[in-house]
């Protein structure tokens, strides 16, 4: 009887180390997706950065400046997509949250193509060097300080207006040094 007992403690002891092993290889696997994830995003960051530095380096400085904020949104933009396209791809999101992360998903994209709307708009008319940031509620244009008068602001105020639903108290004009 005392065998039985100690053969049934050593399949326990058997099986739980087994499955300290499973889990150990399991947890390994996914360290690498995440790691390889995570250089993919690196070097696509690194790519961004370089380009837009090569471009930022011969502007002049509020130019640069427009363009630093460019270059570093676009990749927080990147990054924030590549967030919720795997919380969306997740096996183990619950769907409230896979909901949530998709309405987020394209209310950012939304917003991505406003501001690349308004800016080429504004590009047309011969505003240089602009950056646009449309908000939920709210739009926000950096501009050239010497860009800055009444008839360009009017213009400006146009364009968003015609192509958001932002009310005019709600936009704002951020001249940039």
């Amino acid at each position: 009887m005392k065998v039985q007992v100690f053969s049934k403690r050593a399949l326990t002891i058997i099986g739980l180390v087994a499955l300290l092993v499973i889990a150990g290889i399991i947890n390994i696997a996914l360290s690498k997706n995440s790691t390889k994830s995570d250089q993919e995003t690196n070097d696509i960051a690194a790519q961004s950065e370089k380009s837009s530095e090569e471009v930022i380096a011969v502007v002049s400085s509020s130019a640069k400046t427009i363009m630093q904020y460019e270059a570093q949104r676009k990749i927080d933009r990147q990054k924030e997509l590549q967030y919720l396209n795997e919380i969306i791809t997740d096996e183990n999101t619950d769907s409230k949250t896979m909901s949530t992360a998709n309405n987020e998903k394209l209310i950012l994209i939304s917003a991505m193509d406003n501001e690349n709307i308004i800016t080429e708009i504004l590009s047309s008319k011969g505003f240089k060097n602009i950056a646009v940031v449309c908000g939920n509620e709210s739009v926000n244009v950096m501009i050239n300080k010497k860009d800055v008068s009444d008839a360009k602001i009017a213009q400006i105020l146009d364009v968003v207006l015609r192509e958001t639903t932002v009310k005019s108290d709600r936009i704002k004009i951020i001249p940039v040094d």
